[in-house]
């Protein structure tokens, strides 16, 4: 397997020879386009109820590099902060978002009041249709 690193967020992808092109949409999650489009769509979700809006975290977003790491073999819930986790093939800032916020338990997450600052993790992994797995933890 091939990892690939762009920020803190990672893909990782077998050396296939049908590989998904890094122009590919579920590529786009390693760079900083989507990590500010995660923060971005938290925030307009947070404006809307007039919640203040949350900073991005380097250390949060490092432990949530790792925590998406983690989920490509054991998706599931853990670690030490207040967690959202997500995976399909097909992964937006807006999508993972949109998901989120029909859920109320995810949506709670999102718009916690006392939450100052976020983090934001994700792997993508090429297995026969490539999987997208994003984590956001949140803070404090």
């Amino acid at each position: 397997m091939t990892i690939f690193a762009a920020t803190s967020c990672l893909i990782a992808m077998t050396a296939t020879a049908g590989a998904v092109s890094a122009q590919d949409e579920y590529v786009n999650c390693a760079d900083t386009g989507f990590i500010n489009g995660m923060l971005n769509a938290h925030n307009q979700l947070r404006a809307q109820r007039g919640i203040h809006p949350l900073v991005l975290s380097e250390d949060l977003t490092t432990y949530a590099g790792t925590r998406a790491r983690q989920l490509v073999t054991h998706f599931v819930h853990r670690g030490r902060y207040v967690e959202n986790i997500y995976h399909g093939q097909t992964t937006t800032p807006a999508m993972v978002v949109d998901y989120w916020a029909q859920e109320p338990p995810h949506l709670s997450q999102m718009v916690l009041p006392r939450a100052t600052h976020m983090g934001v993790g994700c792997v993508a992994v090429e297995t026969g249709a490539p999987t997208s797995y994003v984590v956001v933890n949140y803070q404090p």
